[in-house]
């Protein structure tokens, strides 16, 4: 079914996010959704399937995989194709560690809109302390995602940040940049998850995020990048001159969809009940996110932006993670000219 002329218009920063599965093939420790090789739902193809219909009806074409670790979806190969049988503009945030020793890498990649593969640390040695992984696959993986950017496809690297990373930053840089990296985006870890558990000092932590935001705009290679970000998990600073006004709660709509079919007005909510919006199964959904989409009325409460959430920081802004920590002071984002 095709939206009539009267549908509502999406804006060009809708998105939605389908959790594809809860499992991963690592058992970070930071992991904000407690994934690991042990936890267990994955998304039924038709519960997938009936999302791109539903997102498709409602104009949305920019769809984002996530979890868990997507690729590890038994039926992984299929849901790409029917993403590309319905045109629908994939997105994927993966760990890569079974997708970039392919032999399909180039093919698998070239099919995605984007697809930032993850590093958790700016050094070798952070890592794989956080990951588990050996400290060379910082490297393989950084060399892995340069050859593939060189051959066309939209691909970078995603670095979680932590204390300490401050230091490593610029040196990363330099590396990913020689290897031909040209996107990167640095994501401060959050009191989230499992990270609740990391003995980090969460009141001074931000004032070194600033110190990374500074560091990566004021490095002599920084203008090289064709995507350099901090803190823009969802890939919108390149769609709002008002890094504020990326905020989900003022001017864009964003799904997401739990493995068992479960709508959510946001990713922060997805753990929340009292926000389920329906199951794309119901009969009634469409006309349901119809409604939503066109009254634009889904505020959820989003804990990005409570100050408790930062755990005693004392800075006087506190936005949701979207943006930044102070909007005054940090905003990064060097993009090649159109």
């Amino acid at each position: 079914m095709t939206m009539n002329a009267e549908a509502p218009v999406v804006q060009r920063s809708d998105c939605a996010f389908l959790l594809l599965t809860e499992s991963c093939n690592l058992h970070c420790h930071h992991c904000y959704v407690d994934a690991g090789p042990a936890v267990g739902r994955h998304m039924p193809l038709r519960v997938v399937e009936r999302a791109f219909d539903l997102l498709g009806d409602l104009g949305i074409d920019d769809v984002r995989l996530t979890g868990g670790e997507p690729s590890v979806h038994p039926e992984f190969d299929r849901i790409l194709e029917s993403a590309r049988c319905r045109n629908i503009r994939l997105g994927m945030a993966s760990n890569g560690v079974s997708l970039l020793n392919n032999g399909r890498a180039r093919e698998l990649f070239s099919t995605l809109s984007r697809c930032w593969i993850s590093l958790y640390g700016a050094s070798a040695e952070s890592h794989s302390r956080i990951s588990g992984r050996a400290e060379k696959t910082f490297y393989e993986t950084i060399n892995q995602v340069g050859t593939l950017a060189s051959q066309g496809c939209w691909i970078g690297l995603s670095v979680l940040a932590s204390p300490g990373d401050s230091n490593n930053v610029g040196n990363l840089m330099s590396v990913a940049l020689g290897a031909g990296v040209k996107k990167l985006r640095v994501l401060p870890i959050q009191p989230d998850g499992r990270a609740c558990a990391s003995s980090i000092n969460w009141s001074t932590w931000p004032d070194e995020v600033l110190d990374i935001a500074r560091l990566m705009s004021g490095h002599p290679v920084s203008s090289q990048f064709e995507v350099l970000t901090i803190n823009d998990p969802f890939d919108l600073a390149d769609r709002f001159e008002d890094g504020n006004a990326s905020c989900l709660l003022h001017s864009r709509q964003m799904w997401s969809i739990t493995p068992d079919g479960g709508v959510y007005p946001c990713c922060f909510t997805v753990f929340s009940e009292s926000m389920l919006v329906g199951n794309v199964l119901d009969s009634g959904m469409r006309d349901r996110l119809q409604e939503l989409a066109a009254s634009r009325s889904m505020r959820p409460p989003c804990h990005g932006l409570k100050r408790s959430f930062w755990r005693g920081a004392t800075i006087k802004t506190v936005t949701c993670p979207i943006g930044s920590f102070d909007p005054r002071n940090l905003r990064l984002d060097h993009r090649a000219a159109a």
